[in-house]
């Protein structure tokens, strides 16, 4: 499926600069991204229900996965191109 979006999504991403492609987002690559939060989370309650024959370490890996992979629907950063420079320490530092 994720092959198909990066092959396939030509109508999305044509409009796309470079760095929209890689901060920016197209409703088929938030369904691959869907489907990967889906596993994990199916992944988190198997191994909650064997959590006997799992143990813990899979339960934290799987855990962890899961809010690796939700946390990417949230853009934490803004393409550079519309990043602003901040300049340290400020121009009108200790000016009173």
């Amino acid at each position: 499926m994720a092959l198909g979006v990066i092959m396939g999504d030509d109508e999305a991403r044509s409009n796309m600069s470079r760095d929209d492609r890689l901060w920016g987002y197209s409703p088929a690559s938030g369904r691959v991204q869907a489907f990967a939060a889906g596993y994990f989370l199916w992944d988190v309650l198997l191994c909650v229900r064997h959590l006997d024959v799992q143990g813990v370490s899979a339960l934290l890996h799987a855990v962890a996965a899961l809010i690796i992979t939700v946390t990417g629907f949230v853009s934490f950063y803004p393409p550079p191109s519309k990043r602003k420079r901040v300049h340290f320490p400020p121009k009108d530092f200790g000016a009173h």
